[in-house]
């Protein structure tokens, strides 16, 4: 292979991901042992991030290969006091974070604390896959699925008579590659993970994405995405003007996690749902694993390197566990303070997708709290939106821009001219969406949670 071809992005070989483990190992090993004297522990955690690959615009393909990014957390303990700070991947700003860090303690002692002995919970098979590097071996392959995926979205585009319905496609296929090390006085504990990545968005509205951390059995799937997203947009026609109103509202698993992972830890930290609080109706139960195999975002340890278990956050409707990050665990968080859902799961419901679908509209009970209103009656299941920053209501409150959003007769609304309004949480003027919805028995894999379709009442508007 040419020189040229070794420098294209590649899926790393096992041994250059130990290698740069290993260093880091060292590195953080020698830095514990060489902290003053005068402290009772030092905690060191390490996050490199590697990212690249292959994006396309049009039927134009350029290397993505973006600069390692990386952090260091440090946290110095004394006399039951604890400092930290946050430090590039520099050895030398570390020993002088320390000396900065040390004078920031309290001249008092007010007892002993260390941080526990890192350990992770057992060994995790979603550590780095060498399978990886045998599937997609050197950047040809790389580059290949990321051409893959561009080409057969512009030929299934030939199939339809007008091809000029196509006039965009932009996507990426891309590898991350993430090391994480927490050292402290008591032990280490070590991770490297590797999880690919592709998507694809066409006429710059309809789109999907795929994440594993395992190597595909085939990346078939993966090159057909462009082209099963494209045949099943293609043949829809614009709906006309939706009038104003409430409608019925089936999210997309991808939309809903957007929706409950940026608003629903900061509604359920709000100082009027204490524990066991009904936060929502009695079918909804809502799991924090962060050990689950397979996703994204699992972990075997927390940032402080203690095992982590499967926890639920809403039980039959009642919260049952804060959504806050342990304050200990907080400092070392890149959020600082602000609540995580990680990877979570939704028990599913009884009805599956089809009949929620179909039989919404002779619902009596969905008819009663809709009214008269015929138009109103209308319902839209929404495969993508943009969730808008919070506003004047805070948290409580959102709007979702629909993006990719078809009715209940099978036609497009027109992208970015709806706006989809609601509460999380129930308020005086109604319920929220945690009291009024309807669970699929489906459930999608998001590549960081498995959720259900939800089925809702919103407020349709013009953009």
């Amino acid at each position: 292979m040419s020189n040229a071809a070794q420098q294209l992005p590649s899926c790393p070989h096992p041994e250059e991901v130990n290698r740069t483990r290993a260093r880091w190992v060292d590195e953080a090993t020698r830095f514990i042992n060489e902290c003053p004297a005068d402290v009772d522990d030092a905690e060191i955690y390490i996050k490199l991030v590697s990212t690249q690959g292959w994006r396309f615009s049009q039927q134009n393909l350029s290397p993505l290969t973006l600069p390692p990014q990386g952090e260091t957390f440090i946290r110095l303990f004394r006399g039951g006091h604890t400092v930290w700070g946050r430090f590039p991947l520099s050895s030398a700003q570390w020993k002088r974070g320390v000396a900065e860090l040390a004078e920031a303690f309290p001249p008092e002692r007010v007892g002993l604390y260390r941080p526990p002995k890192p350990m992770p919970q057992f060994p995790r098979p979603n550590t780095f896959d060498p399978r990886f590097h045998h599937l997609l071996g050197e950047g040809y392959k790389l580059q290949r699925l990321a051409h893959a995926i561009s080409d057969n979205t512009w030929h299934e585009g030939e199939r339809f008579k007008d091809l000029a319905q196509l006039t965009s496609v932009q996507g990426r296929a891309i590898l991350h590659l993430t090391h994480r090390i927490v050292c402290n006085g008591q032990g280490l504990v070590e991770d490297s993970r590797m999880h690919l990545e592709a998507g694809v968005k066409i006429n710059k509205y309809f789109s999907d994405r795929k994440q594993s951390i395992y190597a595909p059995a085939s990346l078939l799937p993966w090159a057909l995405m462009g082209s099963s997203l494209w045949r099943k947009r293609a043949p829809l026609v614009h709906s006309h003007t939706q009038s104003s109103g409430y409608k019925e509202v089936i999210l997309a698993p991808r939309v809903l996690e957007k929706l409950l992972r940026q608003r629903l830890p900061f509604v359920c930290t709000h100082r009027h749902f204490e524990p066991q609080a009904q936060v929502g109706h009695e079918g909804l139960t809502l799991t924090y694993d962060p050990k689950a195999d397979g996703m994204v975002e699992a972990s075997p340890f927390d940032d402080l390197g203690r095992p982590r278990d499967p926890t639920p956050l809403i039980l039959n409707g009642a919260l049952m566990s804060s959504f806050a990050i342990n304050p200990l665990g907080a400092q070392w968080s890149p959020q600082g303070l602000r609540p995580n859902l990680g990877t979570f799961f939704i028990t599913p419901g009884e009805r599956n997708h089809a009949e929620i679908l179909n039989e919404i509209q002779r619902d009596q009970e969905v008819q009663r709290r809709l009214g008269a209103n015929s138009s109103s009656r209308v319902e839209i299941q929404v495969e993508n939106a943009i969730l808008e920053a919070p506003d004047e209501r805070g948290a409580n409150g959102f709007s979702l821009k629909l993006t990719e959003a078809i009715s209940s007769d099978h036609q497009l609304l027109a992208p970015e001219k709806y706006k989809l309004s609601g509460t999380v949480a129930s308020t005086a003027e109604g319920p929220g969406l945690l009291e009024d919805i309807e669970f699929s028995k489906e459930v999608v894999d998001t590549g960081t949670a498995v959720l259900p379709y939800a089925r809702v009442r919103l407020y349709l508007h013009l953009n």
